[in-house]
């Protein structure tokens, strides 16, 4: 969600989760739609991006150059039709998407089947380098280039001319289409889309978008063809009403030319077609909304408005206006944020939001997560918190706290666009340029906002606040697993609603001052022992006297972030064989709990503004703190590391919270089918072995608790640490840094870790059921492998299953019509020895999960038989060199994949040494040998989720 004119990468503060599982209906092109044809920025008085360049064709067709140097010699570039699913008339209801897909099936340069070979045949992989996405505004289609060369700019702009004026809609193609479009559409469904839709309908009564899900109906899309398309396509795909979009390692005059090229002899193929109005509503009084939706594991509690406003333009003023807007929505959103810390409060997860949509639509709303005894508690809650901020505003240090994250996120904007991947910038453009906003600097950001953030009052807060919230309505809706009618839920809702706005709200109690950091300072820096240069791989290794052992490596990756991983003690691997499950209930004990003495809230009001993020999880191999932060506040963030090891909290409060969490996913699992998935899956192949399912929720109880600081505790005050660095930063510093909060540290030394063996479950079936009316199924194959030595053997394995992987996408997909995105993957462990799997995966119909399910080992048999060719390899192998070539240039990849561990397996280095020979090495041979060695049916195993009902497998 980002705010109404303000640079789309300029974010104030993270949306969490909840607010895109509850509200994605107001994100993207969802209202509208103004008319974004010629350039917004000449009618404004905001200045565009001044290294953006700008161009219209003589058909006027435009495009939009940024030349932009990450990832090197890489280009992102993108056709926006600003038409979407908005733009169908009543009979076309999904034939916007539906033109989508018909861009991979046959165009005047690529015949059907070829489009996706080509792309692979120069380093593109289908998904991850070329894709498309349609929605009510838009519809964009995507081409991460691998060369930005003249020549890697003639082939992509080929193919997004294609897309622009040369589709062939063959007829078979259209009609083997539908079954994929069917199995997206089945794919899509869910409860929170279900939920959703009747939002929209709720919340916006009488706009078109309501009835214009991109998706769109069954019916139409089984009954379209060939005229009906072409109508769209031809009314639509026009000059005027395209972009081109261009951001990489580019020289502007010579891509400017390209694009006149290929895109200034389109013209029109039919005649202009008005934009359809969007519709009008009006809110008075108080409204109540029950759906109810059994197949949520939640309830969601929603308090509204919605209006509509004249028709504004992106201005200085617009974005003053609705900057002072989301400062307040973020100082209610941490008031509700903050009160998770008391077990007492009936709601699991809550967000405040509120924005300008597309020049005339002001939205607000409060949403909270909550369990389904707790809803009433959580709307009485709500209400008191809202009246409570309008009634008495906010204080100074409240203020304080968001002018100080708006002003760090200005400054990281500037600090890392220079490194900001091309793709995730054109993005952004797209994004300005659809909804209309101007396209504008991270610098010209600071220079127009930063004072005016720097001197907002909580007083312009409140006045702004209560102008949104206003007098005349609210919205109240209870959706999901509500467990009663209709009539049961609204007469209850309105029965809380009046009660609780009966009640006086008093002004809050502000939280005192927290102060970090609190130990006492170190009294000396420790210097190492030993320093290491792995001259190869251009990054050094420092060895403490007391078991610390650190690896730093410089880069200039990410121009505004040093990124550290901390490991030490035990991991899942080791997790107690009597406390099964506890590996995956210990991290939101340990980051919900915050430290000894600064509970999760005043932590982050202690940090506000450094934009250091820490977070612990249970690594197969060790516990870890994953963390980030600015280069010049480092040494800041080693402080905070040294006082969640010295200081660490196991709050019951916590416990008790991510108690109720596992609740909610444990009421999901009766009733998704991904979710039962995603959960019984790596339990069912590791034969059950308890170190790989999550504890159900009736199982946390005190004791577990216990259990799980009776095993962390020990480990952070006494194990051996292992601390990698990497980034924009000084090694020097960081060793100096390490050696000052880390070096004086006791710690013992490492000890050989004793790892219970692990096995594949081989020639195995299982299907579980869920009860769901959603007509979907899952199903996954597994054949076991071995674990990541020999590397050769593993690194063959994933190269197998990219080609096991096109063969599925070609056979599932593409002939058969059978499942929208099939596919194939290997896993290959480097701490359990031997362990790994190679997988395919889809979902189905579930009365056809049983054909699926055979035409998928028909695949594999066949490769198996029929061995591996030189076209298949290439077409793996170029997009994974691609690939591996962004991965040098990638921090995580040093940081998780190079250094942490290293340690313990040196072989880790080897590893990346010989990572591009290793791949450029492996032969059709060595492929087909590997598919008769592991390829074995009789050893496969499988795993189906079904719809209550459904006949298993």
């Amino acid at each position: 969600m980002f705010f109404h004119g303000i640079h789309p990468g300029f974010r104030l503060s993270r949306i969490p989760a909840i607010a895109v599982a509850c509200f994605f209906l107001f994100t993207g092109s969802l209202f509208a739609l103004p008319d974004t044809r010629g350039w917004i920025h000449e009618k404004s008085d905001l200045p565009l991006h001044p290294d953006l360049i700008t161009g219209t064709l003589d058909n006027g067709l435009r495009y939009v150059i940024l030349p932009h140097h990450t990832p090197r010699n890489r280009a992102s570039l993108h056709l926006n039709v600003q038409a979407g699913s908005f733009h169908e008339t009543d009979s076309q209801q999904g034939l916007a998407h539906f033109v989508e897909h018909m861009a991979f099936n046959g165009s005047t340069h690529f015949p059907p089947g070829t489009l996706i070979h080509y792309f692979q045949s120069i380093g593109m992989s289908f998904g991850g380098d070329t894709n498309a996405h349609t929605g009510l505004g838009e519809t964009v289609y995507h081409i991460l280039l691998p060369q930005a060369d003249a020549d890697g700019l003639e082939k992509g702009l080929l193919v997004l001319s294609d897309y622009a004026h040369g589709l062939l809609f063959d007829e078979n193609e259209i009609e083997r289409e539908k079954g994929v479009i069917l199995a997206e559409k089945r794919a899509r469904d869910s409860a929170r889309y279900r939920t959703g839709q009747a939002l929209r309908r709720f919340l916006l009564p009488g706009i078109r978008s309501n009835e214009r899900a991109p998706i769109g109906k069954k019916a139409i899309i089984e009954k379209g063809d060939r005229a009906e398309l072409l109508d769209y396509y031809n009314t639509w795909y026009r000059p005027e009403y395209m972009m081109v979009i261009l951001v990489g390692d580019v020289e502007p005059v010579e891509a400017e030319s390209l694009i006149t090229k290929h895109f200034a002899p389109i013209k029109a193929r039919a005649p202009e077609r008005q934009i359809p109005e969007m519709g009008k509503f009006q809110h008075k009084g108080d409204a109540f909304f029950h759906h109810a939706e059994p197949e949520s594991g939640d309830v969601s509690v929603i308090i509204a408005t919605s209006r509509m406003l004249s028709p504004r333009k992106d201005s200085i003023r617009s974005r003053k206006e609705s900057l002072t807007l989301q400062l307040g929505s973020m100082l209610l959103r941490h008031r509700l944020s903050d009160r998770l810390s008391d077990p007492a409060t009936p709601y699991t997860r809550a967000v405040a939001m509120a924005d300008i949509q597309h020049e005339t639509i002001l939205s607000t709303r409060l949403v909270a997560i909550s369990p389904q005894d707790k809803w009433e508690a959580s709307l009485s809650l709500m209400e008191q918190e809202l009246r409570k901020a309008l009634t008495h505003g906010f204080s100074e240090e409240e203020m304080e706290r968001v002018r100080r994250e708006a002003l760090s996120r200005i400054d990281r904007r500037i600090a890392g666009f220079s490194t900001t991947p091309s793709r995730k910038v054109a993005d952004e453009i797209i994004r300005a340029m659809n909804t209309p906003r101007v396209f504008t600097s991270p610098e010209d950001d600071k220079a127009l906002f930063a004072d005016f953030i720097e001197n907002m009052t909580a007083e312009d807060v409140l006045e702004a606040m209560k102008e949104a919230w206003g007098d005349d309505h609210r919205l109240i809706a209870i959706t999901g697993n509500t467990g009663i009618d209709d009539h049961t839920a609204l007469s209850r809702m309105r029965s809380v609603w009046k009660e609780s706005t009966a009640i006086p709200v008093a002004a809050p109690d502000m939280a005192e001052a927290a102060i970090f950091p609190y130990l006492p300072e170190p009294e000396k820096t420790v210097q190492p022992l030993e320093l290491i240069s792995i001259e190869d791989l251009e990054f050094a290794t420092a060895r403490f006297a007391n078991h610390t052992t650190l690896h730093v490596k410089q880069t200039d990756f990410e121009a505004d972030t040093v990124r550290v991983l901390l490991s030490f003690g035990p991991g899942r691997a080791h997790e107690p064989e009597e406390w099964p499950g506890l590996s995956l209930a210990a991290p939101a004990l340990v980051n919900l709990s915050g430290t000894a003495t600064l509970d999760r809230p005043a932590l982050a009001r202690a940090l506000a503004g450094k934009g250091m993020s820490v977070e612990f999880s249970v690594a197969q191999e060790n516990f870890r703190f994953t963390a980030s932060a600015r280069p010049e506040d480092f040494s800041e963030l080693m402080n905070l590391l040294r006082h969640r090891l010295l200081d660490p909290s196991f709050r019951t409060e916590a416990w008790e919270l991510s108690r109720r969490w596992a609740e909610q996913q444990d009421r999901r699992m009766d009733s998704d089918i991904a979710a039962t998935m995603q959960h019984m899956a790596p339990s069912f192949f590791a034969s059950f072995d308890p170190r790989f399912s999550r504890p159900k929720a009736s199982e946390m109880d005190e004791a577990m608790r216990l259990a799980a600081e009776n095993w962390l505790a020990p480990a952070f005050r006494d194990a051996a640490l292992e601390i990698s660095v990497v980034g924009n930063v000084n090694p020097d510093l960081v060793i100096e840094e390490v050696g000052r909060y880390f070096g004086d540290l006791s710690r013992s030394p490492r000890k050989e870790k004793i790892i219970r063996p692990l096995s594949f479950n081989q020639g195995a079936r299982a299907t579980y059921w869920v009860a769901t009316q959603i007509p979907s199924a899952q199903i996954r194959i597994g054949f076991p492998t071995t674990g990541l030595e020999p590397m050769e053997e593993s690194r063959g394995l994933s190269l197998l299953a990219r080609v096991l992987s096109d063969r599925i996408r070609r056979e599932i997909r593409e002939k058969q019509g059978l499942a929208y995105s099939p596919r194939s993957f290997h896993q290959a462990s480097s701490v359990y020895k031997d362990y790994g799997g190679l997988y395919m995966h889809t979902g189905a119909r579930p009365d056809q999960a049983a054909m699926v399910r055979k035409a998928l080992m028909d695949v594999a048999e066949k490769l198996k038989k029929e061995g591996v060719s030189e076209e298949e390899l290439r077409r793996a192998r170029d997009p994974l060199m691609t690939g591996l070539k962004e991965r040098f240039r990638n921090n995580n990849f040093w940081l998780a994949g190079v250094m942490a561990g290293s340690v313990e397996d040196p072989r880790q280095l080897d590893r990346v040494r010989t990572l591009e020979s290793g791949y450029l090495e492996i032969t059709t041979k060595d492929l087909t040998r590997l598919a008769e060695k592991w390829l074995q049916p009789d050893r496969a195993s499988s795993i189906t989720v079904l719809p209550v009902g459904e006949e298993g497998l």
